[in-house]
């Protein structure tokens, strides 16, 4: 994942992520410009994981389940949609509502809109008409901007995820609460190491005396049922990110792994005694692959699905210090 600078992030957000699309493009720039606060942190194309229970069947689709909100600002958690032409079909218009009950419901933000044409029309407004409304929105980003630092006591500070990990280099803790990006198995195990480097390390686990580094490539279940996986392994984590589900590849049953089954779903002795500090794969906002810390997990126990195992880990910890992942037992 490479690593970008605070202009080339800017840049790429106001530019390179709304390429083709002319007034949402236009409407981003002139916002981003007229608030005039470089330590406004901005996502444009922001994706978004819907949560259950909400009817998506006739939403735009961004690969399976996702969705784009056009900018978002996540320090003061608002997002903000461009309504072009097509948003004024009345089909569309329901449509948006339940995109925007899917985004309030998976990132609880405000959602403001910005209309481009006429109502009921495909006609563009007036250029004073959409600065009108552009305005107004800056007014309301800057107000938040002034609620966010009176609640915090502290000017608004973007900090970069390079400059988080950083923060992580020096106290030496992973801790899934603050979402720090980070570039893969290399770069994690360099962070634990520093002496070693592990720079042409390619496996997706580590194993320590007590703990064992993992991270697993998440398996996506399709509309027709099949189920995409790494390697034959299929791992799935369940909402809240705290357990998560591990079905052995059928080489590996060819390699006499279902030979020390446990039928009563206690953990087999070769499985579960190592825990595992556990990072997710996925794409950071301009997507890049990346990883991101969950927490510990142990391994709790075993069931069976059509004869074969279902190993379930659960997480015991969010965070955790570099010195106890290398500790000797």
């Amino acid at each position: 994942m490479e690593e970008k600078t605070k202009i080339k992030y800017i840049s790429e957000m106001l530019n390179k992520r709304t390429k083709g699309k002319d007034y949402e493009n236009f409407v981003i720039n002139q916002i981003y410009a007229r608030v005039d606060n470089p330590e406004l942190e901005i996502v444009t194309q922001k994706c978004v994981r819907p949560t259950k229970g909400i009817d998506t069947k006739n939403l735009t689709k961004v690969g399976k389940n996702h969705y784009l909100i056009d900018l978002y600002f996540p320090q003061i958690n608002l997002a903000v949609e461009v309504d072009e032409g097509h948003h004024e079909n009345i089909e569309n218009q329901l449509n948006d509502k339940q995109r925007e009950n899917l985004i309030k419901g998976s990132v609880s933000c405000d959602i403001k809109r910005i209309k481009i044409c006429k109502p009921g029309t495909k006609i563009p407004q007036e250029y004073d008409d959409i600065i009108q409304q552009i305005k107004k929105m800056v007014v309301e980003i800057k107000g938040k901007i002034s609620e966010w630092e009176k609640e915090n006591h502290q000017k608004l500070k973007w900090i970069t995820n390079d400059e988080k990990i950083e923060r992580v280099k020096k106290c030496k803790v992973f801790d899934a609460c603050k979402a720090i990006h980070f570039g893969g198995i290399t770069k994690v195990l360099n962070l634990l190491s520093e002496t070693k480097n592990y720079n042409k390390y390619q496996r997706c686990v580590k194993k320590f005396d007590i703990y064992s580094i993992w991270i697993p490539v998440l398996s996506v279940r399709l509309d027709d049922g099949t189920v995409k996986t790494a390697n034959g392994w299929k791992n799935f984590i369940n909402e809240s990110e705290d357990e998560i589900s591990e079905f052995p590849s059928s080489k590996s049953y060819k390699k006499g792994l279902d030979t020390y089954k446990a039928e009563d779903g206690s953990c087999p002795p070769k499985w579960g005694t190592r825990k595992r500090v556990i990072f997710m794969k996925m794409k950071n906002d301009f997507g890049d692959d990346c990883c991101r810390f969950l927490g510990v997990f142990k391994p709790d126990h075993i069931e069976y699905e059509g004869g074969k195992q279902k190993r379930i880990y659960k997480r015991i910890a969010t965070t955790i210090a570099f010195a106890e992942i290398v500790r000797k037992s």
